[in-house]
């Protein structure tokens, strides 16, 4: 085996097996590579010869070497309620992490490519646990709020009109509608005759991201739902939004269980939010 461009392979990348011999047309072999941890994390050009006799066979593949695996965890504490942290790297055994006094915390996965983390909000009765288990990939960055500084709340207002859907009756006078915050806030109103409601929410002042649903009293299934992002909250303000056809949503089943390794003593709640706060 060689670089295509005929300098030799880093002795830190090794291949068996080295030889074969080939009694029968054709023949299947598998190479396995092995590298080395000091190997640079570039991509490699690789040709792989064979000969016997005048006889030469070639294939040209490509290798590319990554890094080990990290995630960074972040746990915001601005009220320094109190917090501790465990961590799992793939399947393998759940240990305590040592307090950081940044509040983030580096976990190197070496060669697996998931990992858990469970972060213990406080103390005693109080106490909540947030756990997370992913692959490095599809969350590197866990977040996870167990108290911010309390911020001065403003009034703030939202209008919302579902008067283009009352048209074909997917939106009934009665019906609910609910402005959620990202902080687990919420308010709301009930639908008029004309499909204009206004829902007035404390909130902190400044950029936040809202969810409006639309739905039947006592269904926790919406009609109709649409994200508000980056919304400028004032003091005293009030903006409107027209929600129309398009913001009606399809149902989805989710079938969520327990983290593996994780036997709850007390009630359990799931949810889908960014950050996971």
């Amino acid at each position: 085996m060689e670089q295509r461009d005929g300098s030799p392979v880093a002795s830190c990348l090794t291949y068996t097996p080295s030889r074969v011999t080939v009694n029968a047309n054709p023949t299947r072999v598998y190479l396995t590579l092995n590298a080395s941890t000091d190997l640079a994390t570039d991509p490699f050009r690789l040709r792989l010869r064979a000969s016997q006799g005048s006889l030469t066979r070639t294939a040209d593949f490509d290798l590319t070497v990554e890094a080990s695996a990290s995630i960074s965890l972040t746990v915001v504490d601005g009220s320094d309620r109190g917090y501790a942290v465990a961590y799992q790297v793939g399947t393998g055994a759940w240990q305590t992490a040592p307090v950081s006094s940044t509040h983030t915390y580096v976990l190197n996965l070496g060669a697996e490519t998931t990992y858990g983390v469970a972060v213990r909000c406080g103390s005693g009765s109080e106490a909540q646990i947030f756990i997370i288990q992913a692959h490095y990939r599809e969350l590197p960055n866990p977040r996870v709020a167990c108290s911010t500084r309390t911020p001065t709340l403003v009034s703030y207002n939202v209008g919302v009109d579902v008067s283009s859907v009352m048209v074909d009756g997917s939106v009934v006078e009665g019906d609910v509608v609910t402005v959620y915050d990202w902080q687990g806030g919420s308010n709301r109103g009930v639908v008029p005759l004309d499909g204009r409601v206004t829902v007035p929410l404390s909130l902190p002042r400044g950029s936040r991201d809202l969810l409006v649903t639309v739905g039947t009293p006592g269904n926790a299934l919406p009609k109709l739902a649409r994200a508000l992002r980056s919304v400028d909250v004032r003091d005293g303000a009030t903006d409107s939004w027209e929600l129309k056809a398009s913001d009606i949503q399809p149902a989805y089943k989710v079938t969520v269980k327990y983290p593996e390794g994780c036997t709850p003593t007390l009630s359990v709640v799931y949810w889908l939010s960014r950050y996971n706060q």
